[in-house]
């Protein structure tokens, strides 16, 4: 793999250069955003950006001249060529670094990219299963509203879930309500309106997650954020998830219940087509 660290490209055959003293690497005190690439043309950049400048403001981490957004723009695209990529999956991973013999923190910046694989460039959308998971309840505030390198109790959920055969894991908070997934933003359908749980409730706040919120309001589809128990969305009409690179996705069973308008459903439908509508504007 071809990467960007400090701005300098390096291949990964090459001597790595991340210390093994990084609290990055020891503690998992750091920051990253995926950011989908269409064209070469990051979407929703400045929204990315402005989430991982809060997030390391909320560390107290140094956030470089490196990650402003010329230079994060400029660089993109050495590594777009340098892979001979158009279409991508930005990574941008940000670490307290080591401290220098002055005592001064001296982050260090990772930019990779990676094919976006070739069923969320079609036509059809994949179809997911997903199941709940209650082996550890979900971080919730202030912890699970940032992106951070220890994400530990996602990659559990979705590995514990995968082995089950669904596809991704749903997360519920201390008392059992509805909180997002191992990796996406959680959205269903109930008699024509909109659901999704709230901010407050510790959740990452998707970008897709905010798009789609906008493409309901400009498609006139009521939308409510509520704190609901498991029950709401096993009796949904339809059932969807958001990321950044797998954008909307349907859901096809919830803990072996379909829902009942089937995937994707009517709405799901307008608000993918309404999302792929304003993309010119997401850059």
């Amino acid at each position: 793999m071809i990467y960007l660290r400090n701005g300098k490209i390096e291949v990964e055959n090459e001597a790595f250069s991340l210390s093994p003293t990084d609290p990055g690497l020891l503690h998992g005190d750091g920051l990253f955003e995926t950011v989908r690439v269409e064209n070469r043309v990051p979407l929703f950049f400045a929204e990315h950006l402005k989430r991982l400048q809060e997030s390391a403001d909320f560390l107290s981490l140094p956030f470089p001249t490196l990650l402003s957004e010329p230079q994060v723009s400029d660089d993109l695209q050495r590594l777009l060529d340098e892979t001979e990529l158009s279409d991508a999956a930005l990574r941008i991973v940000l670490t307290r670094g080591v401290e220098t013999k002055g005592g001064e923190e001296s982050p260090v910046v990772f930019m990779t990219v990676s094919p976006i694989p070739p069923e969320l460039t079609g036509p059809e959308l994949p179809i997911l299963k997903l199941k709940t998971w209650r082996r550890c309840e979900h971080p919730g505030p202030p912890l699970g509203s940032h992106k951070f390198l220890g994400r530990l109790v996602y990659l559990l959920a979705r590995k514990d879930v995968q082995r089950e055969g669904a596809d991704e894991a749903i997360l519920l908070d201390r008392r059992g309500h509805l909180a997002e997934g191992s990796s996406f933003n959680l959205f269903w359908v109930k008699d024509g309106i909109l659901f999704t749980p709230p901010l407050d409730m510790g959740i990452l706040e998707g970008v897709t997650r905010s798009a789609v919120l906008l493409a309901a309001s400009e498609e006139s589809i009521p939308c409510q954020e509520v704190r609901s128990h498991l029950v709401a969305i096993l009796g949904a009409d339809e059932v969807f998830m958001t990321s950044s690179v797998r954008e909307i996705l349907p859901v096809s069973e919830v803990d072996e219940m379909k829902p009942r308008a089937g995937a994707p459903g009517p709405i799901t439908r307008r608000l993918v087509k309404r999302y792929q509508s304003g993309k010119v504007c997401r850059t």
